[in-house]
């Protein structure tokens, strides 16, 4: 009996040193339902070994552990957490979710392609990115979490989905350096403070007919008085007339937007604003383009 309850605790310590289930070729898994595993961090804690994972890291869609192939579909809470000499990171089309503070502190991290397989980000996943200077999240996922982008200092541009219809606290809060950002038709509802801190934020397009509810103190410490919001133009006396929304200087209908056509590549000069299912579309040369030159 005495061996046994010895044995136990052995093997209990043992568990407890470590979050992984297993390595290979220097990352760290964890084993979640049926074949699936999720990338994680090594250690008893995600701080534990700081910089873990560095450089260049490619996550393959599939790892084969003891004889057993398995398909990694996720990337676990706090996965790489203050790898902060982390540059470059693939993830593959088999990956379905991001954990919470997945990539938070990962601050030589400068950009990251999310595939359209993620269907989930969790709260804080790119906290403190400050090295990011773009990001499009694909139309799989349905809501940006609360703090998802927080402190991403150096963040310029974002592209926001169709597909997304909740925006949490704080997601944007304190990105300075973000000058304009599109919230889609989809959007419903944006969390309290999430563009607290956006002091260069001077242009949102709102695209969305019926007014989003909002959280408290949505735009805190915004140039309001030098913003403009771009609306639909029927619902434009909604928006002058709605709590924190009528607070920009100057709010405007979509078809006033002001076009990145110096992005457009042109033959002509023909360009024509339209608004197609709520969206602003700009057509120039037979193609359409949405407001940030990007085409459609």
């Amino acid at each position: 009996m005495r061996k046994l309850f010895l044995l136990f605790w052995a093997l209990l310590a043992t568990t407890c040193l470590w979050a992984h289930d297993f390595v290979v070729d220097g990352i760290y898994y964890n084993f979640l339902d049926g074949n699936n595993v999720a990338v994680t961090y090594k250690g008893s804690s995600y701080d534990a070994y700081n910089n873990e994972y560095s450089g260049e890291v490619t996550i393959p869609e599939t790892v084969t552990y003891n004889g057993t192939t398995y398909s990694v579909t996720s990337i676990g809470n706090y996965a790489f957490e203050l790898c902060t000499s982390l540059t470059s990171i693939t993830i593959p089309n088999s990956v379905t979710s991001i954990g919470k503070y997945a990539f938070d502190d990962c601050t030589s991290l400068t950009s990251i392609t999310i595939p359209n397989s993620v269907t989930s980000i969790g709260d804080n996943a790119f906290e403190d990115c400050s090295s990011f200077t773009s990001i499009t999240i694909p139309n799989s996922v349905t809501s940006i979490g609360e703090g998802t982008f927080f402190i991403c200092t150096s963040l310029t541009s974002i592209t926001i989905p169709n597909s997304v219809t909740t925006i949490g606290n704080y997601a944007f809060s304190s990105c300075r350096s973000l000058t304009s950002i599109t919230i889609p038709n989809s959007v419903t509802s944006i969390g309290g403070e999430t563009f607290n801190g956006c002091s260069s934020l001077k242009t949102v397009i709102c695209e969305t007919v019926e007014v989003p509810e909002l959280g408290v103190r949505v735009f805190l410490s915004m140039p309001l008085s030098e913003a403009t919001l771009y609306v639909p133009a029927q619902s434009l006396d909604d928006y002058k007339a709605a709590d924190q929304w009528k607070e920009f200087g100057t709010i405007l209908p979509l078809e006033d937007t002001p076009s990145s056509v110096e992005n457009i590549p042109s033959t002509t000069t023909n360009c024509q604003k339209i608004i197609r299912d709520g969206n602003l579309v700009i057509i120039r040369d037979g193609v359409d383009y949405n407001v940030m030159g990007q085409q459609l």
